[in-house]
């Protein structure tokens, strides 16, 4: 129905790229109430909090309000299963999954800094996915080091509400020492307002380079637990 109404056209991005929100959400967490599968969360006062969560995925656009769901992944364990699933793993399966039913489809997810490792950025070039990847200098510290000696290009830009964007950028730097071979696009991005507070954004991507306006908008998720 929405591709018949032709309403993803006004989601499209620069060359025709499709740019989607991926992150997990909790959906339920008790102390007591639980079934079969149910994450575990094992305390330090030997209680156990009992959880389901979902990865998410929604179609987003920095200039359209409204978000698309899609392919919601639960976050749970298979029957006869001892150990938790986790969001990788959900990651994998629901990408899979999109993938088979869209495999044309040019695409652009963004993701947060656990998804920043190389066996999961092999994944989505498999998949023939792009990334826009949150990086964090204690996630990626090699990452970080690396571009100490890297004079970065640079780009100032002043709106006229009297704020402040400064870009950086560096290309085909390497993820990490295990992944020296795996080189990724590195962006950053520091936020000066009108008072002078000031807002970091770094990234690792394999995108078309638009820079930040497609991720400078709110995600569509929020973590939250039921008790």
């Amino acid at each position: 129905m929405i591709q018949r109404n032709k309403v993803l056209e006004s989601y499209a991005l620069l060359d025709g790229y499709y740019l989607f929100a991926v992150d997990g959400t909790g959906v339920f967490s008790s102390n007591k109430i639980h079934c079969a599968h149910c994450c575990e969360k094992h305390r330090r006062d030997e209680t156990i909090t009992y959880q389901h969560q979902i990865l998410g995925m929604c179609l987003i656009h920095p200039d359209v309000k409204e978000v698309i769901p899609s392919y919601p992944e639960p976050i749970s364990k298979e029957d006869g299963a001892t150990k938790n699933d986790c969001e990788s793993n959900a990651a994998k399966r629901l990408l899979r999954d999109f993938r088979k039913d869209h495999p044309h489809l040019k695409m652009i997810v963004v993701q947060d800094a656990l998804s920043a490792n190389g066996p999961h950025i092999r994944f989505l070039e498999e998949l023939n996915i792009r990334y826009i990847i949150n990086v964090t200098p204690d996630g990626n510290s090699f990452l970080f080091k690396w571009l100490e000696g890297v004079d970065m290009e640079g780009h100032v830009v002043t709106p006229v509400d009297g704020s402040k964007w400064t870009f950086h950028f560096a290309n085909g730097v390497p993820l990490n020492d295990a992944n020296y071979d795996l080189k990724v696009n590195f962006l950053e991005c520091i936020f000066e307002d009108a008072k002078g507070k000031t807002i970091r954004f770094t990234v690792s991507l394999l995108a078309p380079l638009v820079l930040f306006r497609l991720v400078k908008g709110p995600w569509p998720f929020t973590s939250s637990d039921n008790p």
